[in-house]
């Protein structure tokens, strides 16, 4: 499988790998999906600390939630 990290999200993953000591960004990816299995979307809050604030919002775009909306089922 291959995805694509959009542009204003790679320092946050770049920042994430760095945090859980891993090189490979897949499984700072990998981390953050079981996150969200485990405790839902609504239970999560992520932040990085490095990452700046102006690429870290935390409203989603109408285009953000209608390209999740076939991942996440109704």
């Amino acid at each position: 499988m291959r995805v694509v990290i959009r542009k204003p999200l790679q320092p946050f993953v770049t920042q994430l790998a760095q945090d859980l000591g891993v090189e490979d960004y897949g499984e700072a990816i990998n981390y953050l999906i079981l996150q969200v299995m485990d405790k839902g979307m609504r239970c999560i809050s992520i932040t990085a600390p490095n990452a700046p604030q102006a690429q870290l919002n935390t409203e989603p775009k109408a285009d953000d939630l209608s390209d999740l909306a076939g991942l996440l089922g109704d």
